[in-house]
């Protein structure tokens, strides 16, 4: 009896039927019918863990990788993203990133009814870690064609398409990037994946 409980306490191996009689048999079963009430992380047959496996952290309040997603008077869509590269270069401007660079090109439309400035040094770009990357500004000087990439005023019901630029260290997994109509809006999430 003592060898049946204690391989029960070991994940419902008492099932196998070492040492038991018919009498116990039956108690295994009905023992064996509540180990199956488990918690989902458990297999079958396994040791119950004293702590259950830690869960994905959920993304709340991101949009899905691809969407438009409005703040303020702006809407917001990625287009593209290219990472990897040390040095950018347009004429005169140059800049060269401490780890890479990683460029998510954006199509912003002022949704509203007044003028409004895009300002891209106030982007946030997030890693899986959490932690949060401000936008380089020198690296949107240096994109060919991306109008300073930092700030332009935009009318009511006319687009733009720019580039942000961050720069991050090497092997960084970026997650989302956090758009904001202004330096003291609220901001919107999209997933980058």
């Amino acid at each position: 009896m003592l060898l049946a409980v204690v391989l029960l306490g070991c994940g419902g191996l008492g099932l196998l039927g070492i040492g038991e009689s018919s009498d116990s048999k039956t108690k295994a079963s009905k023992t064996s019918t509540s180990a199956a009430a488990q918690p989902a992380n458990e297999q079958p047959g396994a040791p119950i863990s004293a702590a259950p496996a830690p869960a994905e952290k959920p993304r709340k309040g991101v949009a899905p990788a691809g969407s438009a997603v409005r703040d303020g008077q702006f809407e917001f869509v990625v287009t593209k993203i290219e990472r990897g590269q040390t040095f950018l270069q347009d004429g005169y401007s140059k800049a060269t990133a401490q780890g890479e660079f990683v460029l998510v090109s954006v199509k912003v439309t002022n949704t509203g009814k007044q003028q409004r400035t895009f300002w891209g040094d106030e982007q946030i770009l997030i890693d899986d870690q959490d932690r949060e990357f401000t936008a380089s500004g020198d690296g949107a000087r240096a994109i060919p064609n991306n109008n300073d990439g930092y700030s332009q005023d935009l009318n009511p019901g006319f687009s733009l398409d720019r580039v942000v630029v961050f720069d991050i260290p090497p092997g960084t997994n970026y997650v989302t990037i956090e758009f904001h109509d202004s330096p003291f809006s609220g901001g919107v999430k999209v997933a980058l994946q």
